[in-house]
Protein backbone atom coordinates (compact mmCIF):
# COMPACT_ATOMS: atom_id res chain seq x y z
CA UNK A 1 0.00 0.00 0.00
CA UNK A 2 1.34 3.51 -1.10
CA UNK A 3 0.11 6.94 -0.26
CA UNK A 4 0.95 10.33 -2.41
CA UNK A 5 -0.82 13.34 -2.14
CA UNK A 6 -3.38 14.56 -4.54
CA UNK A 7 -2.82 18.38 -5.36
CA UNK A 8 -6.28 18.96 -7.04
CA UNK A 9 -9.48 17.32 -6.75
CA UNK A 10 -10.71 19.27 -10.25
CA UNK A 11 -8.13 17.50 -12.12
CA UNK A 12 -9.64 13.78 -11.22
CA UNK A 13 -13.43 15.08 -11.78
CA UNK A 14 -12.34 15.95 -15.84
CA UNK A 15 -10.12 12.79 -16.26
CA UNK A 16 -13.60 10.64 -15.83
CA UNK A 17 -11.97 8.16 -13.27
CA UNK A 18 -15.29 8.10 -11.78
CA UNK A 19 -19.06 7.17 -13.48
CA UNK A 20 -22.38 7.81 -11.48
CA UNK A 21 -21.45 10.66 -9.34
CA UNK A 22 -21.98 14.04 -8.84
CA UNK A 23 -19.02 16.79 -7.94
CA UNK A 24 -21.34 17.50 -4.65
CA UNK A 25 -21.26 13.91 -3.65
CA UNK A 26 -17.53 14.60 -2.48
CA UNK A 27 -17.05 18.57 -1.91
CA UNK A 28 -20.46 19.20 -0.49
CA UNK A 29 -19.99 22.58 -1.75
CA UNK A 30 -17.17 24.35 -2.65
CA UNK A 31 -15.85 25.99 0.93
CA UNK A 32 -12.19 26.56 0.59
CA UNK A 33 -10.58 23.47 1.92
CA UNK A 34 -13.02 21.01 0.57
CA UNK A 35 -10.85 19.20 -1.93
CA UNK A 36 -8.32 18.21 0.48
CA UNK A 37 -10.78 15.26 1.88
CA UNK A 38 -10.80 13.84 -1.70
CA UNK A 39 -8.65 10.64 -1.81
CA UNK A 40 -8.22 8.12 -5.06
CA UNK A 41 -7.79 4.48 -4.42
CA UNK A 42 -5.95 2.50 -6.90
CA UNK A 43 -5.33 -1.17 -7.15
CA UNK A 44 -5.31 -4.34 -10.00
CA UNK A 45 -7.54 -7.33 -10.71
CA UNK A 46 -6.30 -10.57 -11.71
CA UNK A 47 -7.48 -14.23 -12.40
CA UNK A 48 -6.03 -16.91 -10.52
CA UNK A 49 -3.70 -17.49 -12.89
CA UNK A 50 -2.15 -13.79 -13.13
CA UNK A 51 -3.84 -12.40 -16.26
CA UNK A 52 -5.43 -8.79 -15.48
CA UNK A 53 -9.47 -9.10 -15.38
CA UNK A 54 -11.05 -6.24 -17.69
CA UNK A 55 -14.46 -5.02 -17.04
CA UNK A 56 -14.86 -5.50 -12.79
CA UNK A 57 -17.29 -3.34 -11.81
CA UNK A 58 -15.84 -1.54 -8.81
CA UNK A 59 -18.26 -0.10 -6.20
CA UNK A 60 -18.63 1.49 -2.51
CA UNK A 61 -20.32 -1.20 -0.71
CA UNK A 62 -22.61 1.57 1.97
CA UNK A 63 -22.36 4.41 -0.71
CA UNK A 64 -23.86 3.67 -4.32
CA UNK A 65 -24.22 6.94 -5.00
CA UNK A 66 -20.58 7.85 -4.73
CA UNK A 67 -20.20 6.36 -8.03
CA UNK A 68 -18.07 3.05 -10.24
CA UNK A 69 -15.55 2.53 -11.55
CA UNK A 70 -14.40 0.11 -14.30
CA UNK A 71 -11.05 -1.94 -14.72
CA UNK A 72 -9.22 -1.64 -17.56
CA UNK A 73 -7.51 -3.92 -20.07
CA UNK A 74 -4.55 -4.24 -17.99
CA UNK A 75 -6.67 -4.79 -14.61
CA UNK A 76 -6.01 -1.40 -12.98
CA UNK A 77 -9.00 0.77 -11.69
CA UNK A 78 -8.97 4.47 -10.04
CA UNK A 79 -11.70 5.38 -8.13
CA UNK A 80 -12.41 9.02 -6.39
CA UNK A 81 -13.41 8.38 -2.73
CA UNK A 82 -14.11 10.79 0.37
CA UNK A 83 -10.59 10.50 2.37
CA UNK A 84 -10.74 10.10 5.87
CA UNK A 85 -12.69 6.69 6.61
CA UNK A 86 -12.83 3.03 6.06
CA UNK A 87 -14.43 2.16 2.88
CA UNK A 88 -15.69 -1.09 2.08
CA UNK A 89 -15.55 -1.82 -1.83
CA UNK A 90 -17.50 -4.23 -3.77
CA UNK A 91 -15.74 -6.24 -7.17
CA UNK A 92 -17.95 -8.13 -9.34
CA UNK A 93 -17.85 -9.68 -12.46
CA UNK A 94 -19.20 -12.78 -14.17
CA UNK A 95 -19.01 -15.67 -13.71
CA UNK A 96 -16.32 -14.86 -11.01
CA UNK A 97 -17.09 -14.73 -7.01
CA UNK A 98 -18.39 -11.41 -6.13
CA UNK A 99 -15.22 -10.07 -3.52
CA UNK A 100 -15.41 -7.65 -0.90
CA UNK A 101 -12.00 -5.22 0.55
CA UNK A 102 -12.78 -2.78 3.57
CA UNK A 103 -9.29 -0.16 3.23
CA UNK A 104 -8.52 3.10 5.36
CA UNK A 105 -8.50 5.96 2.95
CA UNK A 106 -6.47 9.05 4.61
CA UNK A 107 -7.90 12.12 3.45
CA UNK A 108 -5.90 13.94 0.13
CA UNK A 109 -4.23 10.38 -0.85
CA UNK A 110 -3.09 8.35 -3.67
CA UNK A 111 -3.73 5.31 -2.25
CA UNK A 112 -2.75 1.99 -3.19
CA UNK A 113 -4.48 -1.28 -2.70
CA UNK A 114 -2.72 -4.72 -2.62
CA UNK A 115 -3.66 -6.80 -5.91
CA UNK A 116 -6.91 -8.24 -5.90
CA UNK A 117 -6.87 -12.34 -7.31
CA UNK A 118 -10.51 -13.35 -8.21
CA UNK A 119 -11.44 -17.03 -9.05
CA UNK A 120 -14.27 -18.23 -10.51
CA UNK A 121 -17.25 -19.94 -9.24
CA UNK A 122 -16.98 -23.79 -8.66
CA UNK A 123 -19.64 -25.63 -8.71
CA UNK A 124 -18.20 -29.58 -8.74
CA UNK A 125 -19.82 -31.52 -6.65
CA UNK A 126 -18.11 -33.34 -4.58
CA UNK A 127 -17.90 -37.24 -5.00
CA UNK A 128 -18.13 -39.78 -2.20
CA UNK A 129 -15.41 -42.63 -2.41
CA UNK A 130 -17.70 -45.82 -1.08
CA UNK A 131 -15.18 -48.47 -2.14
CA UNK A 132 -13.89 -49.07 1.44
CA UNK A 133 -17.99 -49.46 2.84
CA UNK A 134 -19.55 -53.33 2.76
CA UNK A 135 -22.91 -53.13 0.75
CA UNK A 136 -25.98 -53.48 3.09
CA UNK A 137 -27.51 -57.07 2.93
CA UNK A 138 -31.12 -56.99 3.90
CA UNK A 139 -31.89 -60.26 5.45
CA UNK A 140 -35.55 -61.33 5.39
CA UNK A 141 -36.92 -62.30 8.93
CA UNK A 142 -40.45 -63.35 9.54
CA UNK A 143 -42.47 -61.70 12.28
CA UNK A 144 -44.58 -63.53 15.12
CA UNK A 145 -48.33 -63.96 14.04
CA UNK A 146 -50.06 -61.16 13.73
CA UNK A 147 -53.46 -61.21 15.56
CA UNK A 148 -54.79 -59.37 12.05
CA UNK A 149 -57.00 -61.39 10.29
CA UNK A 150 -58.54 -60.41 6.95
CA UNK A 151 -62.27 -60.29 6.07
CA UNK A 152 -63.18 -63.93 6.56
CA UNK A 153 -61.75 -66.27 8.37
CA UNK A 154 -60.84 -68.58 5.82
CA UNK A 155 -58.28 -66.31 4.11
CA UNK A 156 -56.33 -66.89 7.27
CA UNK A 157 -53.96 -64.53 9.23
CA UNK A 158 -51.84 -62.01 7.71
CA UNK A 159 -48.26 -62.35 7.97
CA UNK A 160 -46.07 -59.14 7.58
CA UNK A 161 -42.06 -59.77 6.83
CA UNK A 162 -39.88 -57.34 8.52
CA UNK A 163 -36.80 -56.32 6.40
CA UNK A 164 -33.75 -55.99 8.88
CA UNK A 165 -30.27 -54.64 8.02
Amino acid sequence: MQHSNVNSSTALYTHGWRRGFSRHSFSRGQEKGACVLVSIIRGQVLTSDGTPLIGVNVTFVHYPDHGYTITRKDGMFDLLANGGASLTLSFERAPFITQYRTVWVPWNVFYVMDTLVMKKEENDIPSCDLSGFIRPSPVIVASPLSTFFRGSHDDGPIIPETQVL
